[in-house]
């Protein structure tokens, strides 16, 4: 059950209730207090047989999160919590708010699965090293969910999460988030160390963008990981670490190492450090989702080369997405990158956003061409804005999707007129979700 409101819960009935979540992101309520903190305990208490739960707040100070977790223990058998699902991003809970957390949660040692967004909460090594200590105690956990992207974290914290990591021997899902913080190399080689202890892992998503560890980190990451004997799919987000081929090939030539391996997605920058076209051939059957944010103005071969030519070879791509606004290309440029678009035959999400770009009406509609031979798009995002297309989504684009049996999803950024094409498009039926914005 997903609920929105504190409002009606005295008067929400519920019967044999296992799963909850209260998501209150856009709860009324600027910031949620005793109050109302009072009538989600009272509501949960007459839920005794709740195994699953997930708080996502719209503001939570740090009285609120003591008084929440003050009683957590009294609001249902904690023993019996498998799931539980945190969303404090961007409160600024500072260590003092994650001791808190942390005693609150400290009981639930039957948990299974554990996700905690951590994003900007402005907590530091010695919170982070109450909650490896914590998490610790949680022996029975097959997946792991924490974010701790934008906070300040050193090597010796990298090391008690390592530690905390290899603990659990049961871990079969890691998801690791670290962005925009000063993870180097000697701290990527201290987190990898411990996460090749862990025998069971099949999942590991790792998030490093704006780390610079460049090629170095990567290749030695990329011997480490070979360990993961049982590892089957690793997502890792690269986006400003100054990685360039060198680093990815090393990479793939570890993951080759594990007889395993199956799924490989990446998420690069585009820096003139990258083009893909030196990938080793193990890469091809691994690579499954790739996205390209491309950080420089001017486009140059390397970029066209990827997509023209090297695309054919990820036959096992399924998601495709390119960030690419106010890159310069024109309609040759964008004829290379369509044709290299459509040859990759199992694409089933793909993502264009090319805002500001030359690439004029007759460029739009090679695209449209190009995308209408990818027979297998479940999910289509296209963002054109202050590009001169003409009518290319009226018409075009249009004509593209009915060529795509499977097509659910649209979601079009570009000028127009809306309620025409609006009108035009919920025709195709077939659409779950469209989306059309000016």
């Amino acid at each position: 059950m997903i609920i929105k409101t504190i409002l009606k819960l005295d008067s929400l009935e519920t019967s044999n209730l296992t799963s909850v979540n209260f998501d209150l992101s856009q709860c009324k309520q600027q910031i949620i207090e005793q109050p109302e903190i009072e009538k989600i305990c009272k509501f949960v208490q007459r839920n005794a047989n709740i195994q699953n739960i997930s708080f996502k707040f719209n503001q939570i100070n740090e009285v609120g999160l003591y008084y929440l977790f003050s009683i957590f223990n009294k609001m249902i058998i904690v023993e019996n919590l498998v799931s539980l699902n945190f969303d404090l991003s961007t409160f600024k809970i500072k260590d003092q708010g994650l001791s808190i957390f942390c005693q609150g949660i400290k009981n639930c040692v039957q948990l299974q699965q554990l996700s905690l967004n951590l994003y900007y909460t402005e907590v530091q090594s010695e919170g982070i090293q109450i909650l490896c200590q914590t998490l610790k105690r949680f022996l029975f956990l097959t997946s792991l969910d924490i974010n701790i992207g934008g906070n300040i974290i050193d090597n010796e914290t990298i090391k008690h999460m390592g530690l905390m990591v290899s603990s659990l021997s049961d871990l079969n899902n890691l998801t690791l988030c670290f962005s925009s913080n000063q993870l180097d190399i000697k701290g990527l080689i201290i987190l990898t160390e411990q996460i090749s202890v862990c025998q069971e892992l099949e999942q590991l998503y790792l998030s490093f963008k704006e780390n610079q560890f460049g090629d170095e980190g990567l290749t030695n990451f990329g011997n480490l990981i070979s360990r993961s004997i049982k590892l089957k799919k690793l997502s890792l987000q690269l986006e400003n670490t100054n990685v360039g081929d060198i680093g990815l090939q090393q990479l793939c030539f570890g993951l080759n190492k594990i007889k395993t391996f199956q799924s490989l997605e990446l998420a690069i920058s585009l820096n003139g450090q990258i083009g893909l076209q030196n990938m080793p051939v193990e890469a091809y059957k691994y690579l499954t989702s790739l996205t390209v944010q491309h950080i420089e103005k001017q486009v140059d071969q390397k970029f066209l080369k990827l997509m023209h030519d090297n695309l054919k070879n990820y036959q096992n791509l399924s998601a495709l997405k390119m960030f690419m606004s106010k890159l310069y290309i024109d309609v040759n440029g964008v004829s290379k990158l369509s044709e290299g678009i459509s040859s990759c035959q199992n694409l089933k999400t793909l993502y264009i956003q090319s805002n500001f770009s030359s690439i004029k009406k007759s460029g739009a509609l090679k695209l449209s061409q190009e995308i209408s031979k990818c027979k297998n798009l479940k999910e289509l995002f296209i963002s054109l804005k202050y590009c001169d297309i003409g009518d290319f989504v009226e018409n075009g684009l249009y004509k593209a999707i009915a060529h795509l049996p499977h097509l659910l999803s649209l979601i079009i950024l570009s000028q127009g007129d809306i309620e025409n094409i609006k009108r035009k498009y919920l025709k195709q039926k077939r659409l779950v979700r469209f989306i059309f914005l000016k």
